[in-house]
């Protein structure tokens, strides 16, 4: 007899299940570039972080003694800004970064009275040895 109309059921159906199949992919796809999004975001963030710490260590001893204390920053350009440093290489979020210089009772010198200075950027620490 007439099986014209049967194939285009098949048809239809096969596409239905394939639809189906495919939308968890979609969402499993689109949740997968969020994630890597707020991954790379937050290595980009880490990386900010360590760079400042590097250049507040190559800072000259006068500059880092007149900036002691406690800082927050609303992002990575400001901080580079009040610490004079170059703008060059750093990616700009607008992540919040704390800094924080504390003077220690070590001297680096017995001839000088030049401090080592305890540096934390975030939740990096590093010490500042003139």
């Amino acid at each position: 007899m007439n099986n014209k109309g049967e194939l285009l059921i098949e048809s239809l159906l096969s596409l239905v299940i394939i639809t189906i199949a495919l939308i968890p992919i979609f969402f499993t796809i689109n949740n997968i570039y969020g994630i890597n999004n707020k991954v790379n975001l937050q290595s980009k963030h880490i990386i900010n972080q360590k760079n400042l710490l590097e250049y507040l260590k190559s800072l000259e001893y006068k500059k880092i003694e007149k900036k002691v204390g406690n800082k927050k920053f609303k992002n990575i350009k400001e901080a580079f800004k009040y610490f004079n440093i170059s703008t060059n290489n750093y990616y700009n979020l607008d992540k919040e970064i704390s800094v924080s210089i504390t003077k220690t009772n070590e001297c680096f010198s017995l001839f000088k009275t030049e401090y080592i200075y305890k540096l934390k950027v975030g939740n990096y620490e590093d010490y500042y040895i003139p």
